[in-house]
Protein backbone atom coordinates (compact mmCIF):
# COMPACT_ATOMS: atom_id res chain seq x y z
CA UNK A 1 0.00 0.00 0.00
CA UNK A 2 1.51 3.64 -1.27
CA UNK A 3 2.15 5.84 1.79
CA UNK A 4 0.18 8.56 2.87
CA UNK A 5 1.58 11.81 1.34
CA UNK A 6 1.05 15.53 2.89
CA UNK A 7 0.89 18.10 0.83
CA UNK A 8 2.81 21.72 1.48
CA UNK A 9 3.39 24.45 -0.37
CA UNK A 10 6.85 26.49 -0.17
CA UNK A 11 6.30 29.93 1.22
CA UNK A 12 8.77 31.00 -1.26
CA UNK A 13 7.78 29.86 -4.58
CA UNK A 14 4.68 28.22 -4.10
CA UNK A 15 5.79 24.77 -5.17
CA UNK A 16 3.73 21.60 -3.94
CA UNK A 17 6.07 19.59 -2.34
CA UNK A 18 4.76 16.10 -1.05
CA UNK A 19 6.00 14.26 2.16
CA UNK A 20 4.87 11.01 3.42
CA UNK A 21 3.13 10.98 6.80
CA UNK A 22 4.76 8.49 8.58
CA UNK A 23 7.68 10.72 8.42
CA UNK A 24 6.29 13.17 11.12
CA UNK A 25 7.39 16.21 8.77
CA UNK A 26 5.92 19.07 11.02
CA UNK A 27 8.46 20.92 12.38
CA UNK A 28 11.41 19.83 10.12
CA UNK A 29 13.27 21.54 8.18
CA UNK A 30 13.60 20.84 4.16
CA UNK A 31 15.25 22.43 0.67
CA UNK A 32 12.04 23.22 -1.44
CA UNK A 33 13.31 21.89 -5.19
CA UNK A 34 12.04 24.75 -6.99
CA UNK A 35 13.71 27.77 -5.20
CA UNK A 36 16.65 26.50 -3.12
CA UNK A 37 15.16 28.16 0.24
CA UNK A 38 14.75 25.97 3.36
CA UNK A 39 11.45 25.91 4.40
CA UNK A 40 10.45 24.98 7.97
CA UNK A 41 7.51 22.67 7.85
CA UNK A 42 4.51 23.41 9.67
CA UNK A 43 0.94 23.48 9.63
CA UNK A 44 0.25 26.70 8.04
CA UNK A 45 1.87 25.34 4.77
CA UNK A 46 -0.19 22.94 4.46
CA UNK A 47 -2.13 22.59 1.43
CA UNK A 48 -5.90 23.43 1.87
CA UNK A 49 -8.70 20.61 -0.10
CA UNK A 50 -10.51 23.18 -2.74
CA UNK A 51 -13.61 24.34 -1.68
CA UNK A 52 -16.37 23.49 -4.20
CA UNK A 53 -19.77 24.23 -4.64
CA UNK A 54 -22.71 23.32 -6.83
CA UNK A 55 -25.23 25.54 -8.37
CA UNK A 56 -28.03 24.89 -10.91
CA UNK A 57 -28.70 26.12 -13.78
CA UNK A 58 -32.52 27.77 -13.59
CA UNK A 59 -32.87 27.42 -17.26
CA UNK A 60 -31.86 23.64 -17.99
CA UNK A 61 -31.35 22.36 -14.44
CA UNK A 62 -27.74 21.74 -15.18
CA UNK A 63 -25.37 21.18 -12.41
CA UNK A 64 -22.91 23.84 -12.40
CA UNK A 65 -19.97 23.45 -10.31
CA UNK A 66 -17.90 26.28 -8.89
CA UNK A 67 -14.69 26.86 -6.45
CA UNK A 68 -15.22 29.22 -3.43
CA UNK A 69 -13.88 32.66 -3.67
CA UNK A 70 -14.17 35.39 -1.48
CA UNK A 71 -17.34 37.67 -2.87
CA UNK A 72 -18.88 35.02 -5.28
CA UNK A 73 -22.56 35.54 -4.77
CA UNK A 74 -24.02 37.86 -7.19
CA UNK A 75 -21.35 37.01 -9.54
CA UNK A 76 -22.63 35.96 -13.25
CA UNK A 77 -22.29 32.33 -15.13
CA UNK A 78 -22.82 31.02 -18.38
CA UNK A 79 -24.13 27.43 -18.40
CA UNK A 80 -22.34 25.36 -20.71
CA UNK A 81 -25.12 23.31 -21.69
CA UNK A 82 -27.59 26.29 -22.72
CA UNK A 83 -25.59 29.56 -22.71
CA UNK A 84 -27.95 30.16 -20.08
CA UNK A 85 -26.19 33.10 -17.84
CA UNK A 86 -27.35 33.29 -14.52
CA UNK A 87 -26.68 34.92 -11.23
CA UNK A 88 -24.48 32.94 -8.61
CA UNK A 89 -26.85 33.22 -5.25
CA UNK A 90 -28.58 31.42 -2.48
CA UNK A 91 -31.56 30.41 -4.64
CA UNK A 92 -29.36 28.91 -7.44
CA UNK A 93 -27.40 27.13 -4.72
CA UNK A 94 -27.53 23.27 -4.48
CA UNK A 95 -25.06 22.14 -1.89
CA UNK A 96 -21.00 22.28 -0.63
CA UNK A 97 -19.39 18.72 -2.34
CA UNK A 98 -17.99 17.08 0.58
CA UNK A 99 -14.56 15.73 0.13
CA UNK A 100 -15.80 12.14 1.59
CA UNK A 101 -17.86 11.99 -2.00
CA UNK A 102 -15.17 9.91 -3.25
CA UNK A 103 -14.25 6.42 -1.02
CA UNK A 104 -11.03 5.05 -0.94
CA UNK A 105 -11.85 2.04 -2.84
CA UNK A 106 -12.99 4.34 -5.83
CA UNK A 107 -9.81 6.51 -5.58
CA UNK A 108 -6.88 3.41 -5.04
CA UNK A 109 -3.64 4.61 -5.79
CA UNK A 110 -5.28 8.01 -7.30
CA UNK A 111 -4.82 11.39 -5.05
CA UNK A 112 -8.33 13.49 -4.81
CA UNK A 113 -6.42 16.52 -6.30
CA UNK A 114 -3.56 16.45 -8.47
CA UNK A 115 -2.40 19.23 -10.84
CA UNK A 116 -5.09 21.44 -11.39
CA UNK A 117 -7.97 18.69 -10.97
CA UNK A 118 -10.47 17.58 -7.62
CA UNK A 119 -11.92 15.02 -8.16
CA UNK A 120 -15.92 14.62 -7.38
CA UNK A 121 -17.33 11.25 -8.17
CA UNK A 122 -16.82 7.95 -10.09
CA UNK A 123 -18.32 7.70 -13.00
CA UNK A 124 -17.73 4.87 -14.37
CA UNK A 125 -14.86 1.71 -14.26
CA UNK A 126 -13.67 -0.53 -17.27
CA UNK A 127 -11.33 -3.07 -17.67
CA UNK A 128 -8.52 0.31 -18.92
CA UNK A 129 -9.09 2.54 -16.06
CA UNK A 130 -11.27 4.77 -14.15
CA UNK A 131 -13.65 7.84 -15.68
CA UNK A 132 -14.34 10.58 -12.91
CA UNK A 133 -15.63 13.76 -13.01
CA UNK A 134 -13.19 16.46 -12.09
CA UNK A 135 -13.20 19.90 -11.04
CA UNK A 136 -11.01 21.97 -13.57
CA UNK A 137 -9.16 24.70 -11.45
CA UNK A 138 -7.75 26.61 -14.72
CA UNK A 139 -11.16 26.44 -16.60
CA UNK A 140 -13.48 26.85 -13.55
CA UNK A 141 -16.07 23.83 -14.62
CA UNK A 142 -16.29 20.06 -14.26
CA UNK A 143 -14.30 17.91 -17.38
CA UNK A 144 -14.10 14.19 -17.20
CA UNK A 145 -10.66 12.31 -16.38
CA UNK A 146 -10.24 9.05 -17.24
CA UNK A 147 -6.84 7.67 -15.54
CA UNK A 148 -5.42 4.01 -16.65
CA UNK A 149 -4.77 1.36 -14.17
CA UNK A 150 -1.24 -0.05 -14.06
CA UNK A 151 -1.67 -2.91 -16.14
CA UNK A 152 -1.48 -0.23 -18.99
CA UNK A 153 1.07 1.71 -17.98
CA UNK A 154 4.80 1.75 -19.69
CA UNK A 155 8.72 3.36 -19.50
CA UNK A 156 9.26 7.44 -19.57
CA UNK A 157 9.61 6.33 -23.32
CA UNK A 158 6.13 4.82 -23.45
CA UNK A 159 4.57 8.06 -21.67
CA UNK A 160 6.80 10.49 -24.16
CA UNK A 161 4.94 8.43 -26.87
CA UNK A 162 1.46 8.64 -25.56
CA UNK A 163 2.06 12.72 -25.12
CA UNK A 164 2.90 12.56 -28.33
CA UNK A 165 0.27 10.54 -30.28
CA UNK A 166 -1.80 12.23 -28.20
CA UNK A 167 -1.32 15.84 -29.38
CA UNK A 168 -2.92 14.87 -32.64
CA UNK A 169 -6.13 13.90 -30.96
CA UNK A 170 -6.38 16.97 -29.04
CA UNK A 171 -6.26 19.01 -32.33
CA UNK A 172 -9.19 17.16 -34.14
CA UNK A 173 -11.91 19.98 -34.30
CA UNK A 174 -15.48 17.95 -34.91
CA UNK A 175 -18.53 18.55 -32.89
CA UNK A 176 -19.16 15.10 -32.97
CA UNK A 177 -16.28 14.15 -31.15
CA UNK A 178 -15.32 14.62 -27.97
CA UNK A 179 -12.64 16.99 -27.05
CA UNK A 180 -9.64 15.88 -25.38
CA UNK A 181 -7.57 18.92 -22.62
CA UNK A 182 -4.89 17.60 -21.29
CA UNK A 183 -2.75 14.33 -20.52
CA UNK A 184 -0.26 13.32 -18.45
CA UNK A 185 1.03 11.35 -15.32
CA UNK A 186 0.41 10.84 -12.00
CA UNK A 187 1.51 8.78 -9.32
CA UNK A 188 2.96 6.64 -12.46
CA UNK A 189 -0.34 6.43 -14.14
CA UNK A 190 -1.31 8.14 -17.36
CA UNK A 191 -4.39 10.22 -17.66
CA UNK A 192 -6.11 12.63 -19.85
CA UNK A 193 -9.04 14.84 -19.01
CA UNK A 194 -12.10 15.69 -21.54
CA UNK A 195 -14.97 17.56 -22.05
CA UNK A 196 -17.90 16.28 -19.38
CA UNK A 197 -21.14 14.76 -21.41
CA UNK A 198 -24.19 14.78 -19.22
CA UNK A 199 -26.61 12.39 -20.70
CA UNK A 200 -27.12 8.82 -22.74
CA UNK A 201 -24.80 6.42 -24.36
CA UNK A 202 -25.55 5.78 -28.16
CA UNK A 203 -25.96 2.14 -26.78
CA UNK A 204 -29.06 2.95 -24.40
CA UNK A 205 -30.11 4.60 -27.77
CA UNK A 206 -30.19 2.04 -29.80
CA UNK A 207 -31.56 -0.71 -27.38
CA UNK A 208 -34.35 1.14 -25.95
CA UNK A 209 -35.74 2.37 -28.95
CA UNK A 210 -35.26 5.54 -28.20
CA UNK A 211 -35.32 7.48 -31.49
CA UNK A 212 -36.65 6.39 -34.43
CA UNK A 213 -34.97 4.10 -36.89
CA UNK A 214 -34.31 6.65 -39.67
CA UNK A 215 -33.13 9.29 -36.65
CA UNK A 216 -30.80 6.34 -35.70
CA UNK A 217 -29.12 6.18 -38.84
CA UNK A 218 -28.23 9.93 -39.15
CA UNK A 219 -26.92 10.06 -36.19
CA UNK A 220 -24.91 7.05 -37.44
CA UNK A 221 -24.06 9.40 -40.34
CA UNK A 222 -22.59 12.03 -38.26
CA UNK A 223 -21.17 9.58 -36.18
CA UNK A 224 -19.35 8.30 -39.54
CA UNK A 225 -18.27 11.77 -40.52
CA UNK A 226 -16.41 12.41 -37.33
CA UNK A 227 -14.73 9.07 -37.92
CA UNK A 228 -14.25 9.87 -41.53
CA UNK A 229 -12.27 13.48 -40.48
CA UNK A 230 -9.90 11.54 -37.86
CA UNK A 231 -9.15 9.08 -40.51
CA UNK A 232 -8.36 11.73 -42.30
CA UNK A 233 -5.49 12.86 -40.00
CA UNK A 234 -4.26 9.69 -39.72
CA UNK A 235 -5.70 8.42 -36.16
CA UNK A 236 -7.74 5.29 -35.87
CA UNK A 237 -10.08 4.45 -32.97
CA UNK A 238 -9.61 0.90 -32.75
CA UNK A 239 -12.40 0.55 -30.08
CA UNK A 240 -15.90 1.99 -31.61
CA UNK A 241 -18.94 0.74 -29.97
CA UNK A 242 -22.84 2.27 -29.05
CA UNK A 243 -21.04 2.79 -25.41
CA UNK A 244 -18.18 4.51 -25.90
CA UNK A 245 -20.71 7.45 -28.16
CA UNK A 246 -22.34 9.61 -25.43
CA UNK A 247 -25.86 11.36 -26.73
CA UNK A 248 -25.66 14.73 -25.32
CA UNK A 249 -28.53 17.11 -24.29
CA UNK A 250 -28.92 18.22 -27.86
CA UNK A 251 -29.30 15.09 -28.49
CA UNK A 252 -25.58 15.10 -30.94
CA UNK A 253 -23.58 12.03 -30.58
CA UNK A 254 -19.96 12.55 -29.21
CA UNK A 255 -17.08 9.55 -29.95
CA UNK A 256 -14.60 8.72 -26.75
CA UNK A 257 -11.28 8.12 -26.58
CA UNK A 258 -10.97 9.07 -30.23
CA UNK A 259 -7.02 8.05 -31.38
CA UNK A 260 -6.19 6.34 -27.75
CA UNK A 261 -6.32 2.65 -28.54
CA UNK A 262 -3.05 2.87 -30.60
CA UNK A 263 -1.02 3.77 -27.73
CA UNK A 264 -3.21 1.35 -25.37
CA UNK A 265 -2.46 -1.21 -27.41
CA UNK A 266 1.13 -0.96 -28.16
CA UNK A 267 1.97 -1.05 -24.57
CA UNK A 268 -0.93 -4.09 -23.74
CA UNK A 269 1.22 -5.76 -26.35
CA UNK A 270 4.92 -4.82 -24.49
CA UNK A 271 2.92 -6.75 -21.23
CA UNK A 272 3.29 -9.91 -22.75
CA UNK A 273 -0.21 -10.63 -21.45
CA UNK A 274 -1.44 -12.37 -24.47
CA UNK A 275 -5.03 -11.04 -25.08
CA UNK A 276 -6.42 -9.14 -27.22
CA UNK A 277 -7.59 -5.52 -26.74
CA UNK A 278 -10.45 -3.90 -27.44
CA UNK A 279 -14.52 -5.30 -27.33
CA UNK A 280 -14.40 -8.72 -28.80
CA UNK A 281 -18.20 -8.04 -30.20
CA UNK A 282 -17.18 -5.05 -32.69
CA UNK A 283 -13.67 -6.45 -33.59
CA UNK A 284 -12.44 -7.21 -36.91
CA UNK A 285 -11.02 -10.34 -37.95
CA UNK A 286 -7.51 -8.47 -38.05
CA UNK A 287 -8.08 -6.90 -34.45
CA UNK A 288 -9.30 -10.53 -32.99
CA UNK A 289 -6.31 -12.48 -34.26
CA UNK A 290 -4.23 -9.90 -32.91
CA UNK A 291 -2.30 -8.81 -36.26
CA UNK A 292 -1.52 -5.27 -35.35
CA UNK A 293 0.01 -4.72 -38.14
CA UNK A 294 -3.28 -4.69 -40.38
CA UNK A 295 -5.00 -2.87 -38.15
CA UNK A 296 -5.87 0.28 -40.08
CA UNK A 297 -9.25 2.80 -40.79
CA UNK A 298 -10.59 0.12 -42.63
CA UNK A 299 -11.33 -1.74 -38.97
CA UNK A 300 -12.78 0.99 -37.86
CA UNK A 301 -15.10 0.93 -40.73
CA UNK A 302 -15.86 -2.84 -39.88
CA UNK A 303 -16.78 -1.83 -36.14
CA UNK A 304 -19.02 0.70 -37.97
CA UNK A 305 -20.87 -1.82 -40.24
CA UNK A 306 -21.02 -3.62 -36.74
CA UNK A 307 -22.81 -1.29 -35.26
CA UNK A 308 -25.57 -0.84 -38.23
CA UNK A 309 -26.02 -4.17 -37.53
CA UNK A 310 -27.18 -3.34 -34.34
CA UNK A 311 -29.30 -0.94 -35.14
CA UNK A 312 -31.51 -2.64 -38.04
CA UNK A 313 -31.47 -5.35 -36.09
CA UNK A 314 -31.07 -5.08 -32.56
CA UNK A 315 -28.77 -7.97 -32.27
CA UNK A 316 -25.19 -8.49 -32.08
CA UNK A 317 -23.29 -10.16 -34.88
CA UNK A 318 -21.44 -13.46 -34.27
CA UNK A 319 -21.99 -13.40 -30.64
CA UNK A 320 -21.64 -16.20 -28.86
CA UNK A 321 -21.12 -16.51 -24.78
CA UNK A 322 -17.97 -18.29 -25.47
CA UNK A 323 -15.13 -16.05 -26.67
CA UNK A 324 -12.94 -18.94 -27.85
CA UNK A 325 -16.28 -19.54 -30.28
CA UNK A 326 -16.91 -16.15 -31.05
CA UNK A 327 -13.46 -15.24 -32.13
CA UNK A 328 -13.79 -17.92 -34.71
CA UNK A 329 -17.00 -16.70 -35.77
CA UNK A 330 -15.49 -13.59 -36.51
CA UNK A 331 -12.77 -15.06 -38.56
CA UNK A 332 -14.94 -17.37 -40.26
CA UNK A 333 -18.51 -16.88 -40.48
CA UNK A 334 -21.12 -14.42 -41.63
CA UNK A 335 -23.92 -13.33 -39.38
CA UNK A 336 -27.46 -13.46 -40.97
CA UNK A 337 -28.59 -10.77 -43.75
CA UNK A 338 -30.44 -7.82 -41.56
CA UNK A 339 -33.22 -8.16 -43.90
CA UNK A 340 -33.77 -11.95 -43.01
CA UNK A 341 -33.81 -10.87 -38.90
CA UNK A 342 -35.65 -7.59 -39.70
CA UNK A 343 -38.41 -7.91 -42.87
CA UNK A 344 -38.72 -4.08 -42.57
CA UNK A 345 -34.71 -3.77 -43.83
CA UNK A 346 -34.63 -3.26 -47.67
CA UNK A 347 -32.43 -6.10 -48.99
CA UNK A 348 -30.18 -3.48 -50.65
CA UNK A 349 -29.18 -2.11 -46.81
CA UNK A 350 -28.46 -5.40 -45.76
CA UNK A 351 -25.90 -5.62 -48.72
CA UNK A 352 -24.00 -2.35 -47.61
CA UNK A 353 -24.27 -3.94 -44.04
CA UNK A 354 -22.45 -6.96 -44.67
CA UNK A 355 -19.80 -4.96 -47.05
CA UNK A 356 -18.44 -3.51 -44.31
CA UNK A 357 -18.39 -6.49 -42.23
CA UNK A 358 -16.22 -8.41 -44.71
CA UNK A 359 -13.39 -10.53 -43.79
CA UNK A 360 -10.52 -8.96 -45.59
CA UNK A 361 -10.22 -5.29 -45.51
CA UNK A 362 -10.11 -4.76 -48.91
CA UNK A 363 -13.45 -6.32 -49.62
CA UNK A 364 -14.84 -3.33 -46.69
CA UNK A 365 -15.77 0.18 -47.87
CA UNK A 366 -12.35 2.18 -48.51
CA UNK A 367 -13.00 5.20 -46.41
CA UNK A 368 -15.99 6.15 -44.49
CA UNK A 369 -17.02 8.97 -47.22
CA UNK A 370 -17.71 5.68 -49.45
CA UNK A 371 -19.39 3.88 -46.26
CA UNK A 372 -21.95 7.17 -46.12
CA UNK A 373 -22.79 7.62 -49.71
CA UNK A 374 -23.42 3.62 -50.39
CA UNK A 375 -26.54 4.70 -46.80
CA UNK A 376 -27.34 7.80 -47.69
CA UNK A 377 -29.89 7.13 -50.57
CA UNK A 378 -31.44 3.92 -48.64
CA UNK A 379 -32.47 6.02 -45.40
CA UNK A 380 -35.54 7.38 -47.21
CA UNK A 381 -36.70 3.85 -47.53
CA UNK A 382 -36.62 3.29 -44.10
CA UNK A 383 -39.93 2.55 -42.07
CA UNK A 384 -41.14 6.13 -40.39
CA UNK A 385 -41.83 4.81 -36.97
Amino acid sequence: MPPQLITFVCSHCAKEIKVAKQQNPLGKNLICSGCNNVITLTKALIKKPHKLLKFLCPCCQRKCIVEWQQELFGKKMKCQDCNNVFILGSDTLQKQIPSSQLRKKDLGDIPREFSRYTLIRLLGQGAMGKVFEAFDHNRNSSVAVKVMISEFQGSERHLQRFLREAKGTMNINHRNIVKVYDMGAINDMYYFTMKLIRGKTFEEVIARDLFSLKTQMHILLKIMHAVGIAHSQRIVHRDLKPANIMMDRNFEPKVLDFGLAKFLEEVHVLTNSGDVLGTLNYMAPEQAEGKIREIDHRTDLYALGVILYQILTKTIPLHDKMSIKQLWNISNKMPPAPHEINDKIPANLSKVCLKAMAKKRHDRYQHAGEFMAAIEPLIASLPVS
